[in-house]
């Protein structure tokens, strides 16, 4: 994602609040708390240098947020990051820190059908990637997404059914300072995610929610310096189940 384009979607939001402000906007800070199963494929498949790391990990992550609702107009601002969470390569430990950041805007429609898009980003770093100190691997994913959902109320409770499609830039980076050896390879993709929620009140101003999720994207056609690499793909999956609590002001 460029920044121009993360620009423009942070100005649009700021004009669609600003404009609305009139109509008595309500803020809904929250906190997140989740478990999260996250998989990352690294494969090439070039002749004479095939190979594939299966990274895999579960962790427990925490966030903050925060909601501005004005009618059936609401714009929400969420970042998480994992805690003290360690990753697997084929029975190698490494350390791993996952973070992501997710700005949308949507609107609700008199028929609870909701349509949504925004921005998001998230970063996974592997710290002494294959038990060798100091080497590291990132992947970083960011870009624009848009989707549709419906809200089901259901005894004073709301039951919420989503899915989205993304556009995204993904970045892998390798980082051999031991051997002063470092790589930054480049690709894109579109990809799909899930969501099911269940909200409900825990009193006039404050309510609990739940949410599973499923991410999957595929990135290939990887370039290095504008240098298409063939045969170097990678696979990235999330699944995530979060608890929020938020207030309502």
């Amino acid at each position: 994602m460029s920044k121009k384009a993360l620009n423009t979607i942070i100005i649009s939001t700021s004009l669609l609040i600003s404009a609305s402000a009139f109509a008595e906007p309500k803020f809904r800070p929250r906190v997140d708390v989740g478990l999260a199963t996250y998989n990352l494929e690294i494969i090439d498949t070039t002749p004479g240098f095939e190979s594939k790391d299966d990274l895999s990990t579960t962790y427990l992550k925490a966030g903050i947020g925060g909601s501005i609702i004005n009618g059936r107009w609401y714009f929400d601002l969420g970042y998480s990051t994992s805690i003290n969470a360690e990753a697997d390569d084929s029975g190698e430990t490494m350390d791993f820190t996952r973070t992501d950041l997710v700005l949308t805007a949507g609107y609700v429609f008199p028929s609870n059908v909701t349509i949504f898009g925004g921005y998001k980003s998230g970063k996974s770093e592997f710290s002494n990637f294959s038990q060798t100190p100091g080497v590291s691997v990132e992947f970083t994913a960011d870009g624009i997404y848009g989707g549709a959902g419906i809200n089901i109320p259901t005894n004073g409770n709301v039951v919420s059914l989503n899915a989205a499609i993304a556009i995204l830039d993904g970045e892998l980076v390798n980082n051999d300072p031991v051997n002063l050896d470092s790589s930054t390879a480049d690709a894109n993709t579109i990809g799909l995610s899930l969501a099911a929620g269940y909200s409900m009140p825990l009193s006039k101003t404050t309510g609990l929610a739940f949410k599973a999720s499923y991410q999957g994207y595929n990135f290939d056609e990887y370039d290095v310096g504008g240098v298409s690499i063939d045969g170097v793909s990678t696979n990235e999956t999330i699944l995530a189940f979060d608890v929020s609590y938020s207030a309502i002001f």
